[in-house]
C-alpha cells in the first residue's frame, strides 16, 4: 500500500500501484520476491505476506536468506523499484536466464571461498593446512628407501675400497723404486771403485797380495772362515760369478749365507777390492793398504813400510750376493754383503743391505776389438712385501738395470 494509508482504488491514478502480473504466482510461494510496475508513474516494491517463522533455526535460516539476497542484488546491480531473483533472474519475467539478455553475467566464485572447500575440515582456519598435514608411509616406500640407501652405502664402501686399494699399490710402487734406487747407489759406487790403490797406479803390484786361495801371510791373516787369500788377491779388483755363491767361478766361499745360510739361486755374486777413498792413521788389527807413488804393500800391526811420504788406507773388499731370506724375516730375500773389517784381527762380517732385492744379474759388455772390457750392465729386481690378488704371482715386482763405466779396473767378458 502506499505510504498515504489508502487502498490501492483510493489512490489518484498517477499515484496507484498495479500489481504485477506475477504478483499472484510470487504471493502462493512464500517468500518469492515480486515486482510492481506502474502504467503511469513510478513503482513501488510490494512485498507478499509472509508468517514470521516460528523458532530459532528459522529464524536464523530466513536472516541467511535475506543477507544471500542484498549480496546478489549488490552484485547484479538492481535499481531503485526493482527486485531480482535468484541468479539475477528478474522477478515478474519468464525464467529465462539473464545472460541471454545481456543483463548480468554469474561472477566466478571467490578464490578464498573456494580454497576453503579443499581445505581438511579439521584444519579450516589453519594457513597452508594441505601442506602441513602429517602423512605416513607405506611398507613399500619404506623398503625403496632401504633399498636406495642399501646402494649408495655399497657404492661408497667400493669407492673408498678402490681408493685404498690404489693407494696402497702407489705406496708399494714408490718403495719398490726407492728399493732400487738404494741398491744401485751402492753397488755403482762400489764398481766405480773397484781397483783404487791410493797413491800407487791401478794395477801396480802389492807387496802382500796373494792369489785366490793361495796361503795367507802369517801376519796378514784374515779369520771368518770365507777362504784364504779373498781379501789378499788384489790382482783380480772386480769379480762376477754367475748364478753362484763363490769367490770365483772355480772356487767356493767358505762360509754360509746369512741369516739362513740360503743364497738366492741363479743370482750373480760380485766381489770388489779396493782402498779407501779417505787416508787414514796407522791401526793395528785392520787390514791396510801403505801405498805410494811407486809402490804399494798390506800392512795389519800398524807399522810404517814405506816411509813418512806413505799413504795409509784402509783394505775394502767386499762379497756382494743376494740371500733367500733377511734378518728377522724368513722368505724375504735381501741384498748382503760380507765386508771386511778390523778388530784384533782382520775378518769378514755379514751384514744387510737392502731387504727386497730378490735377483742381481750382471753382465760384461764387449770392449773394442774383443779386448778387456770395461763397461758392465747391472741388473736389478725388487719385490714389494705386499700381497696383491689382482697381480700375477701375488706380489708386485720391478726390474731396473744400468750400464756402468768402470775406472780403475778391467773385467774379461
Amino acid at each position: 500500500m502506499p505510504a498515504t494509508g489508502r487502498s490501492n482504488a483510493e489512490a489518484p491514478p498517477s499515484l496507484r500501484l498495479h500489481a504485477d502480473r506475477n504478483a499472484d504466482r510470487a504471493r502462493l510461494a512464500a517468500g518469492r520476491r515480486r515486482r510492481l510496475c506502474a502504467a503511469a508513474g513510478p513503482h513501488a516494491a510490494v512485498r507478499a505476506r509472509v508468517r514470521a517463522p516460528a523458532g530459532r533455526a528459522a529464524r536464523r535460516r530466513l536472516a541467511r536468506r535475506g543477507i544471500a539476497r542484498a549480496r546478489r542484488r549488490h552484485r547484479c546491480g538492481a535499481g531503485a523499484g526493482l527486485e531480482y531473483g535468484h541468479g539475477c533472474r528478474p522477478a515478474g519475467r519468464s525464467q529465462r536466464p539473464a545472460q541471454r539478455r545481456g543483463r548480468c553475467s554469474r561472477q566466478p566464485p571467490h578464490p578464498h571461498r573456494v580454497a576453503r572447500r579443499w581445505r581438511h575440515p579439521g584444519m579450516a582456519g589453519t594457513a597452508g593446512a594441505a601442506m602441513t598435514h602429517a602423512r605416513g608411509l607405506t611398507l613399500i616406500e619404506v623398503l625403496i628407501a632401504l633399498l636406495l640407501l642399501a646402494l649408495v652405502c655399497a657404492a661408497s664402501l667400493a669407492f673408498v675400497a678402490r681408493g685404498r686399494a690404489a693407494h696402497r699399490g702407489s705406496e708399494a710402487e714408490a718403495r719398490l723404486e726407492e728399493t732400487l734406487d738404494a741398491a744401485f747407489a751402492i753397488l755403482v759406487d762400489e764398481i766405480r771403485m773397484a781397483g783404487y790403490l791410493g797413491l800407487a797406479a791401478p794395477g801396480s803390484p802389492v807387496a802382500g797380495a796373494t792369489a785366490l786361495g793361495a796361503p795367507e801371510p802369517s801376519d796378514l791373516q784374515v779369520s771368518g772362515g770365507c777362504g784364504p787369500s779373498l781379501a789378499h788377491a788384489l790382482a783380480r779388483p772386480l769379480v762376477v760369478v754367475d748364478g753362484l755363491f763363490a769367490a770365483a767361478p772355480e772356487t767356493a766361499l767358505s762360509c754360509r749365507p746369512s741369516p739362513e745360510g740360503r743364497a738366492q739361486a741363479g743370482a750373480d755374486t760380485l766381489i770388489v777390492r779396493r782402498a779407501n777413498a779417505e787416508s787414514t792413521t796407522a791401526q793395528a788389527g785392520r787390514l791396510q793398504l801403505e801405498s805410494t807413488l811407486r809402490s804399494a804393500r798390506l800392512v795389519a800391526d800398524g807399522g810404517r813400510r814405506l816411509g813418512a811420504d806413505a799413504r795409509r788406507h784402509d783394505l775394502e773388499v767386499g762379497v756382494y750376493y743376494v740371500s733367500a731370506d733377511s734378518t728377522g724375516q724368513r722368505n724375504w730375500p735381501s741384498l748382503r754383503r760380507k765386508r771386511l773389517i778390523g778388530g784384533l784381527r782382520p775378518a769378514f762380517q755379514d751384514e744387510e743391505l737392502v731387504s727386497g732385492i730378490e735377483d742381481l744379474q750382471i753382465e760384461a759388455l764387449a770392449g773394442p776389438d774383443g779386448g778387456p772390457s770395461r763397461r758392465l750392465r747391472l741388473r736389478l729386481s725388487a719385490r714389494s712385501d705386499l700381497d696383491e690378488a689382482a697381480i700375477p704371482g701375488g706380489r708386485r715386482r720391478r726390474t731396473a738395470e744400468r750400464v756402468i763405466a768402470l775406472r780403475n779396473a778391467e773385467i774379461m767378458p
